[in-house]
């Protein structure tokens, strides 16, 4: 297996003509800082403060907002983790099909057809 970091700049567009068909081959790249360099990254953590808001309380946000998702356990009590899922679930969704849209398109330049999950995976690991 090779692993590849990849730019998703504008410049390196059309040295990803081929990109689709090297991960169908077995190949594995990192987007680093992907998410965030085709604009979808900031819409995507606001669903999700927003829905953890809705379920466990503004607190509870404004820390993951301040210390980072990975900190989410000393907040929020393990019973309450199953709830805040639902409720970012139920904020993601909505926006997920134009969110993978601007991601498969920025990833693979040219692509008209892509399938995705309905309900996207929205997962917190509680250490």
């Amino acid at each position: 297996m090779k692993l590849a970091d990849i730019t998703l700049d504008q410049k390196s567009r059309t040295t990803r003509a081929d990109l689709a068909q090297r991960v169908l081959a077995g190949e594995v790249y990192v987007a680093r800082g992907g998410l965030q360099s085709l604009g979808v990254m900031d819409r995507m953590v606001a669903a999700s403060l927003k829905g953890i808001a809705r379920s466990v309380g503004q607190d509870a946000a404004d820390d993951a907002s301040r210390e980072g998702f990975q900190h989410i356990h000393h907040r929020v009590a393990p019973g309450d983790v199953p709830k805040m899922t639902d409720a970012v679930y139920e904020e993601i969704t909505p926006i997920a099909p134009e969110l993978l849209r601007t991601i498969m398109q920025g990833m693979f330049p040219g692509i008209r057809n892509f399938y995705f999950e309905e309900k996207p995976n929205v997962r917190f690991h509680i250490p």
